[in-house]
């Protein structure tokens, strides 16, 4: 119990605080621009869409890794050398700390998707179906494809179509809302914390600036995969797993080739990679010099 309230405390001093403002204003506006043709599409139609958005929006790949940005730059704060951080770490001993920012970062992880959530939301305010059932906008929307210049003319402002993120017939077809929700929710939130332990990690072994570079690039690795042919897109998408956060594809194929791994494989890696990491972390931290004074800033 002592350890849960420790995990608990951590928790709440990553959660409330103003990187995580910061992170939820950001993510807000960016969801709020690219799902303005969508807005004015229900406005016109007169029909409310589905609470399930946040599992589409997330196929976007430039929505994607701009979510990861401030998904990394929230865990900036990692490895946590903050001098209020200190006398923590000498009352509990470095291994239990250690655990109790494992634990904190597996929290504040899941906040982060469900601010996302939260943020899908929020520019249909008024305009949501909680139905368990997709409902006529998005069954309507994915069998139309609404792809075409057209459509970004009518319902945007602007018709920029490698940012615009839509329903596909295939993920509708397979899941329901619910179970899509929360495939996406699950495997959002196991990325964000493999992201925060590889962070915590680095930030141990080379410091808090290469781990933070180090995340940036492996996160841009997907404009990379994005650019290759579709057989090297799946070859690749079963060892990048930042790009399993457009889960909302997962039953689509592209070219005759499935871009995303089965569901199954996904929560496979991501939770060896999380138990490896979290492990790792546990040896190094009892061995790594920690220099408080160079990880304030």
């Amino acid at each position: 119990m002592k350890q849960l309230r420790q995990i608990g405390k951590s928790a709440r001093m990553k959660i409330v605080s103003d990187r995580i403002l910061l992170y939820f204003i950001i993510v807000l506006v960016i969801f709020w621009k690219y799902e303005e043709p969508y807005i004015n599409y229900v406005k016109q139609v007169g029909y409310p869409i589905t609470w399930c958005i946040f599992p589409f929006i997330m196929t976007s790949s430039p929505i994607v890794i701009t979510v990861y940005f401030c998904v990394i730059y929230m865990n900036a704060d990692i490895p946590f050398m903050q001098h209020i951080n200190m006398y923590s770490l000498i009352r509990a001993g470095r291994k239990r700390w250690a655990i109790n920012q494992i634990g904190g970062i597996a929290i504040r992880s899941l906040a982060a998707v469900i601010i996302a959530v939260i943020c899908s939301l929020i520019p249909f305010t008024g305009r949501i179906t909680w139905s368990l059932n997709w409902g006529k906008v998005m069954t309507t929307l994915a069998l139309e494809r609404p792809l075409d210049s057209d459509f970004y003319m009518q319902y945007a402002s602007t018709a920029d179509k490698t940012i615009m993120f839509k329903p596909y017939q295939e993920s509708i077809s397979s899941f329901t809302p619910v179970q899509l929700m929360l495939l996406t929710v699950a495997i959002c939130t196991l990325i964000f914390f493999m992201i925060g332990l590889a962070m915590f990690l680095l930030g141990l072994t080379i410091g808090r600036i290469w781990s933070v570079s180090f995340s940036y690039a492996y996160v841009m690795a997907i404009y990379i995969v994005e650019n290759m042919t579709y057989d090297r897109k799946w070859l690749l998408g079963w060892f990048l797993p930042t790009i399993w956060a457009e889960v909302g594809s997962v039953s689509k194929s592209f070219g005759g080739f499935y871009r995303l791994p089965s569901p199954t494989y996904m929560f496979t890696f991501l939770i060896i990679a999380i138990a490896a990491l979290a492990a790792e972390i546990c040896l190094v931290i009892r061995r790594v010099d920690l220099n408080w004074d160079n990880e304030d800033a």
